[in-house]
């Protein structure tokens, strides 16, 4: 299942970037995560691998992501794989006039073994988690601004 999620954001987009790409500020925003692990490469970079743990609801739950490209400040593409799910995401930064930036996630779902016979039941639910996401990135992201201050 595809879908598209955005939001605008109100800093520049050199902030954002800073922002969005510092793996030690990723609790900040999701707080579901409780564990970060490096795997291969440099965090971040293009080719590098890490764990992430999350809890959701009782269970935890463990996701490799691997980054496929890095084009900052432009674009971002990354996958995270799971026994449960693949999902790939290529994010997009769009500067509004210098001061805002409006960020876009085209994401891939594919959803494995038995669940992928109810995918068609969660495209809501993966989009709503999508957006919660990006929306609790811009209220970190605006309240740490040098530009909001």
């Amino acid at each position: 299942m595809k879908y598209t999620a955005a939001v605008t954001v109100n800093i520049p987009r050199s902030e954002m970037i800073e922002l969005f790409d510092d793996p030690d500020r990723l609790p900040s925003w999701q707080p579901d995560l409780i564990g970060i692990e490096p795997k291969a490469g440099i965090p971040g970079q293009q080719g590098a691998r890490m764990q992430l743990r999350y809890r959701v609801g009782p269970q935890e739950i463990d996701r490799v992501q691997t980054v496929l490209q890095r084009n900052f400040p432009y674009e971002f593409r990354e996958r995270y794989d799971s026994p449960e799910l693949m999902q790939q995401i290529h994010h997009r930064f769009s500067d509004l006039d210098g001061i805002k930036t409006r960020w876009e996630q085209d994401c891939e779902v594919r959803q494995l073994g038995w669940l992928r016979w109810f995918s068609w039941l969660m495209l809501g639910a993966f989009r709503r988690r999508t957006l919660n996401t990006m929306k609790r990135f811009k209220l970190y992201a605006e309240s740490q601004s040098n530009a909001q201050k």
